[in-house]
């Protein structure tokens, strides 16, 4: 089933774009996720796929380690662990002690003010 409607279905289409595309494109056209044990031994999810790494059903088994494929996953791993690092930063009491602030500004107790403003400061 389509997703996306600006994306084709055509066979020919997708081939064309396939080979014609520019290599740093191709590399994320021709990435596939690690393994469950590769995922948890490199903390990466997914990698392009190379000549010599071995594939079953869509998932990469084992990766051929080059000083780029290390670089490579040492950059994905600092990055995900500074992710889960920031995860934990904004404490409850801040974020209460904001409600109390902006429904003093408003005046009211109204829920439904409440519910926007509790909205409000999850997109931040």
């Amino acid at each position: 089933m389509k997703f996306n409607p600006r994306v084709s279905s055509s066979r020919r289409k997708n081939r064309k774009a396939h080979f014609t595309a520019p290599s740093s494109v191709r590399r994320v056209i021709m990435s596939a996720p690690l393994s469950r044990d590769l995922r948890s031994k490199y903390n990466a999810r997914s990698m392009p796929v190379r000549k010599d790494d071995e594939v079953q059903l869509v998932v990469i088994t084992k990766l051929r380690l080059d000083k780029d494929r290390k670089s490579l996953l040492n950059r994905k791993a600092k990055g995900r662990a500074a992710a889960d690092k920031d995860k934990g930063t904004s404490s409850w009491f801040s974020y209460f002690f904001l409600i109390d602030c902006v429904v003093w500004l408003l005046g009211s107790f109204d829920l439904l003010h409440l519910w926007f403003v509790g909205r409000l400061l999850l997109t931040f």
